[in-house]
């Protein structure tokens, strides 16, 4: 994945072996200003997003295409929400 590759909230996210959902989130290291996971919302039924880690993100030409099968994806935890922190309120 390229170091400066762009994500689009609701873009369509494969696993090798078919839709898992949408891109819904993006978490952010506010230490180090980098990328770590993405919150992709299932398609098949109707949960909490789950919490990807940018490792997992194979390609982004089209599509967010995962290196995981849909089984390994039903895996991954929850995305949970938390207070949201402002850029310069964390200590």
């Amino acid at each position: 994945m390229a170091a400066e590759t762009q994500f689009t909230i609701g873009t369509r996210a494969s696993c090798t072996d078919g839709h898992c959902g949408e891109v819904h989130r993006l978490i952010i290291d506010p230490a180090t200003e980098t990328l770590t996971h993405l919150v992709i919302q299932p398609g098949h039924r109707r949960e909490a997003g789950r919490l990807v880690p940018v490792q997992l993100v194979a390609s982004t030409e089209g599509e967010i295409r995962l290196r995981c099968t849909r089984a390994d994806f039903d895996k991954l935890p929850h995305a949970t929400e938390h207070d949201i922190v402002e850029r310069g309120e964390f200590a």
